[in-house]
């Protein structure tokens, strides 16, 4: 049997419960609610000034205007009379009604403790703030003059508004109830962005096609021989076959086409705005008033409050009718912009492709062009991701206002928002303004991105040549694939010729190219250790500036009458010991012990010149790494007045060792090989290109249009005539060749046969060449840095050699060698599992090494 409650249970359920669905409760909420409206209106007419002054204003400004200012007159003098009573009406029926309800609430305030135990403090205080709210009416009655009684009065109707704290506390319905208000709605959006899905799914389809379709029939076009014409050298000769290129250019304008078809268009255009107008009305159905489920108190009593589901919906979903997805209105052409814009880079790309002509430029710009067609479902598949990715956030959003509205409905929170909603909706049109200048906005930003993407079209190749950009990274890696001396013998060159060629030391003197200065520093070397003196020399130079062949051709042509030793050190020695081992046996020496017992071998034996390359491979940088050299300087400083000492070291070795030993006091004569000039490499690959019999033809373009001028400039001034404009573009090649290569030998010769292009076997063609961009050798981490200085000092080096130097694990270092060499910055020898530095990248790897000041 239900228990039947006590009178003040029944007095607190209805004042502090205040069950929703309750008339009592209802009617009492509603009766405040409008009496501190009256307040308020009260608090604002005090402020209202009827005296003479206002009153002639305002007969004087209605007079003016030639009206008749009677009525308001007499109303005001009405409301000047009358207004204080009406003030004091106001200010006793809400006294009363409040002294009534408090007086209640504290007598039903031990019910409290019982129905709701907690949130004691926020009780305490809403019973302070209806104690206060009574205070200032039987304050007014004991002041002594009516300004003041005035100024109590508006206190107090300010006060009041404190009331409205009671009634911001929201009932929150039962979760589960209120999601299966819900469920309906929402299945049904489910369906509809269902039905876009569909659409969406056949119109990619539908692209994908027309692409693939398009690609397919470009890629059988790319493979036809007429594409490209093979054409002779000449300014007037077109670069390729106008026919197909035409081809293309219309497989390219039937895609487009295709692809923006205005009647498809329409139809998804139409179909936005019947999904919007869908979801506009999905609550239609809804029953106007639903009774759901509500927590009272804080001790979990239930009650029922009946909510408004009809309206609440239409509230928050039928804007959605006129909205139709923002950016997919009727003025937008979806991803029709989009798709134009890719189809006009694209047919620039072509353009360009088919201007590179029969080339491997050419070639892959073509092929990346078709391919790249491939990305042109990117912006319908971005445009249709984007309308549902706007739908269903839509959606989501706009059920959770309706579930919060759910909660909020009954308190005072909800007509806020309510009210808030309608003054946006009656400010529409300021914000639609708010939508335009955005719009604006937007098309000025992508003005500006379209401006810029000319302007960097225009700009690159300059911003490209000034270094202000970098290229991009797989035509770096590109580079960096053609960086290898052996590349040349891909060219399909005549094998004898490339024999005239060959990379390695020159030992044929009939192929060398005198150098009077070296060679002259050498003799004098000779003469001194010939009359009994300290004479010594060394030769120090970078890899492929020829020191092998220079130390080869001094033999045979300076020591024809002396007993020589020549030898390059093609092992690690960096011990005394060791070194001791390999002198005795290169000298041919017996009952040698210790050093000193070999310095007096050699000069109880005749006198004989000992040669030695490759001493790089006598040290290495670290801790007692140069001991063994020590010992062949001590050795060498011993014996230079009996024999004659040539040794060869590399540049960045020489650089160390003079750095920790007094090279300049030890070798009395030191010959670097210095860079060659542009007419010494001329000279020097003329005199290998004769012996073949072939004649060239140099060619020229814009590029080096320029420096043709200039060298022709020279020409004509020196001859007081007429200038042949062959030798003018042979000068200017050699001139640039030297720059490229930093006078390198063997770099020469790589880019020498790169820029061969063979017309008939009597006849090639020498082409401008473009040094190879190697500027990703200056993005390289310090480990790999400082593995190049260690190659650069020591020449040939094995993994395990590198660890020791370095200090690093020897896993470490064979993982970076192997990526080096990878990426070609290295040669490796397989057959000995030593690594070099490539002497086609050497140039910058030692700018990148400068800048670092690693070298």
């Amino acid at each position: 049997m239900k228990q039947r409650q006590s009178f003040r249970a029944i007095i607190y359920h209805i004042l502090e419960v205040s069950p929703p669905d309750h008339k009592v409760s209802r009617f009492i909420r509603r009766t405040t609610l409008w009496l501190v409206g009256l307040n308020t209106l009260a608090l604002l007419l005090s402020f209202v000034d009827v005296s003479k002054a206002s009153l002639g204003y305002i007969q004087s400004t209605l007079s003016f205007y030639q009206l008749n200012p009677a009525p308001l007159l007499t109303a005001l003098s009405w409301l000047q009379a009358n207004l204080i009573y009406s003030f004091w009406g106001v200010e006793t029926i809400s006294t009363a009604w409040f002294t009534v309800g408090f007086a209640l609430r504290l007598w039903s305030a031990p019910e409290h403790r019982r129905v709701d135990g907690r949130n004691r403090l926020f009780f305490l205080l809403l019973l302070l703030i209806d104690f206060i709210v009574i205070l200032p009416f039987f304050v007014a009655l004991l002041t002594p003059s009516r300004e003041l009684t005035l100024q109590v009065l508006r206190l107090g109707w300010a006060i009041r508004h404190l009331k409205l704290i009671r009634y911001l506390r929201q009932r929150p319905a039962m979760p589960d109830a209120r999601d299966a208000l819900l469920n309906e709605a929402e299945a049904q959006l489910v369906q509809v962005r269902q039905q876009v899905v569909k659409v969406r799914e056949a119109d990619l389809a539908r692209v994908n096609q027309h692409i693939e379709t398009v690609r397919q029939q470009c890629v059988e076009l790319s493979m036809q021989p007429g594409i490209f014409q093979r054409h002779e050298s000449g300014p007037l000769a077109p670069p390729l076959h106008a026919r197909g290129a035409e081809q293309l250019r219309a497989l390219f304008d039937s895609l487009e086409t295709d692809l923006t078809d205005e009647t498809k268009i329409h139809e998804y255009v139409s179909l936005i705005d019947t999904v919007y107008h869908e979801s506009a009305s999905v609550f239609d159905p809804a029953p106007r008033r639903v009774a759901v489920d509500v927590t009272l108190t804080a001790k979990g009593l239930v009650g029922q409050k009946h909510v408004p589901l009809r309206r609440i919906g239409r509230n928050h979903f039928g804007s959605m009718a006129w909205q139709r997805g923002g950016g997919f209105g009727k003025s937008q052409r979806m991803y029709v912009p989009d798709i134009q814009r890719d189809m006009t880079r694209a047919r620039t790309d072509l353009r360009r492709a088919l201007e590179l002509g029969n080339t491997p430029a050419g070639k892959v710009s073509l092929s990346r062009t078709i391919h790249e067609l491939r990305d042109f479902d990117v912006p319908v598949r971005l445009a249709w991701d984007g309308l549902m990715w706007q739908l269903e956030e839509a959606h989501h959003r706009r059920l959770q206002l309706v579930g919060s509205d759910i909660d909020r409905y009954g308190s005072l929170w909800f007509y806020l928002a309510s009210f808030w909603r309608w003054l946006g909706r009656r400010l529409g049109a300021t914000r639609r303004l708010l939508e335009f200048f955005n719009q604006l906005i937007a098309a000025f930003h992508r003005l500006r991105y379209n401006l810029v993407a000319v302007v960097s079209r225009v700009l690159r190749p300059w911003l490209l040549w000034l270094g202000f950009i970098k290229p991009p990274t797989f035509e770096l890696l590109r580079a960096f694939d053609e960086a290898r001396l052996d590349s040349v013998r891909q060219r399909e060159m005549p094998e004898s010729y490339l024999k005239l060629f060959e990379f390695a030391p020159l030992s044929d003197k009939d192929m060398f190219l005198a150098l009077d200065e070296e060679f002259e520093q050498i003799n004098y070397a000779i003469r001194r250790w010939q009359e009994k003196r300290q004479s010594s020399f060394l030769i120090y130079g970078h890899r492929g500036f020829g020191k092998t062949t220079l130390m080869n051709m001094a033999r045979q042509q300076l020591f024809t009458n002396d007993r020589v030793t020549h030898e390059s050190v093609s092992q690690k020695i960096i011990t005394p010991l060791a070194l001791r081992g390999y002198l005795t046996t290169l000298l041919e020496l017996d009952n040698i012990h210790n050093f000193e017992d070999l310095a007096d071998s050699l000069l109880a034996s005749p006198p004989r010149v000992v040669l030695l390359e490759d001493c790089n491979n006598l040290f290495f940088r670290n801790i007692d790494g140069l001991e063994a050299i020590r010992y062949l300087f001590w050795l060498i400083a011993r014996t230079n007045h009996h024999i004659l000492w040539g040794i060869g070291l590399n540049k960045s070795g020489y650089d160390f060792l003079d750095q920790a030993l007094p090279l300049h006091e030890l070798f009395y004569i030191q010959v670097c090989l210095r860079p060659r000039s542009g007419e010494e490499l001329r000279r020097l690959i003329m005199m290998r290109h004769n012996q073949s019999g072939v004649s060239l033809y140099y060619e020229h373009n814009k590029e080096n249009e320029k420096a043709l001028r200039r060298q022709s400039k020279i020409l004509r001034q020196r001859r007081f005539g007429r200038v042949n404009q062959q030798e003018a573009l042979e000068l200017t090649f050699f001139d640039a060749l030297a720059t490229t290569c930093a006078g390198n030998i063997s770099t020469a010769f790589y880019y020498w046969l790169r820029a061969i292009e063979v017309q008939s076997s009597d006849r090639y063609a020498i082409c401008p060449f473009e040094a190879l961009n190697l500027s990703l050798i200056r993005d390289f981490t310090p480990t790999q840095a400082f593995l190049l200085v260690a190659l650069l000092q020591h020449d040939y080096l094995n993994p395990s050699e590198m660890a020791t130097i370095l200090d690093m694990d020897e896993i470490e270092t064979r993982l970076e060698l192997e990526i080096l060499q990878n990426h070609n910055i290295l040669e490796a020898d397989f057959e000995n599992e030593t690594f070099v530095v490539n002497p086609v990248v050497q140039k910058d790897v030692c700018d990148m090494l400068e800048s670092r000041n690693l070298l």
